[in-house]
């Protein structure tokens, strides 16, 4: 219970439409770690006959390293609009949109441009074309907020479900940006006497300097918000710690 992701039925009379990644989900977790010495000093390739004092300097370095790369996250692209039950995600007032163009699962690709990041590269959301409201009497035309998601060139791929109709795209459709991390560390033991010994160590947590984007916040993963698909959020700044230690 405690992993267990809290939703309602999405459509009662089709509990089939519930399958779907749970939140926790990733398709690949590559983690690889190793140990290598430098080839330096007595009785390796590099200053195999360099003086003592240079060999007590340049031999028993050791590289560390612990490489990662995970899948994203799958993501909830929900529409903001209550068409078919109380409400499909428990506590939030949100429905899943209609699918009506191609939306593979590899849509997704972080995108940076001139002061913000994507994640749907060239997709936006555009007014959806209003529905006959007649005399409106009730000023509706002037409420319709609904917005539809696709290309510039019109194409839509995105909209709202129908009133009292359950959306089409399904749970958790397609995976948030990767992760990536590269960490090393370089090390060296040198013994200063049988009782005494000298580490130096430098450890470097993403040593490329990487930036780790985050997912759209779930209001850019409403159809209906202007920012849809929109990334705000990123870690993975570079660390370096130096120690020494007798």
């Amino acid at each position: 219970d405690a992993v267990r992701d809290a939703v309602d039925t999405i459509d009662p009379r089709n509990r089939s439409l519930n399958k779907g990644l749970l939140s926790f989900d990733r398709t690949h977790a590559f983690r690889a770690h190793g140990t290598w010495e430098l080839p330096l000093g007595s009785g390796h390739r590099f200053l195999g006959n360099a003086p003592g004092w240079i060999n007590r300097i340049a031999a028993g370095w050791q590289l560390s390293s612990i490489f990662t790369q995970i899948s994203g996250a799958p993501l909830m692209i929900t529409s903001p609009n209550r068409t078919l039950t109380s409400n499909y995600i428990a506590a939030a007032n949100i429905s899943l949109p209609d699918i009506v163009g191609e939306f593979p699962k590899s849509l997704g690709k972080v995108q940076v441009g001139n002061g913000f990041v994507e994640y749907f590269s060239g997709i936006s959301t555009r007014p959806s074309a209003r529905p006959n409201f007649g005399s409106d009497p009730n000023n509706l035309a002037a409420d319709f907020a609904n917005l539809d998601v696709g290309y510039a060139s019109g194409n839509v791929l995105l909209r709202n479900p129908e009133p009292g109709k359950a959306g089409t795209l399904g749970t958790r459709w397609i995976q948030g940006p990767p992760r990536f991390g590269l960490d090393l560390s370089l090390a060296k033991r040198t013994q200063l006497s049988e009782r005494l010994s000298f580490t130096i160590r430098a450890d470097l947590v993403d040593a490329l300097n990487m930036p780790q984007w985050g997912n759209p916040s779930a209001a850019n993963l409403s159809i209906n918000s202007n920012s849809f698909g929109r990334i705000t959020s990123a870690d993975g700044e570079r660390t370096v710690t130096v120690g020494a230690r007798i």
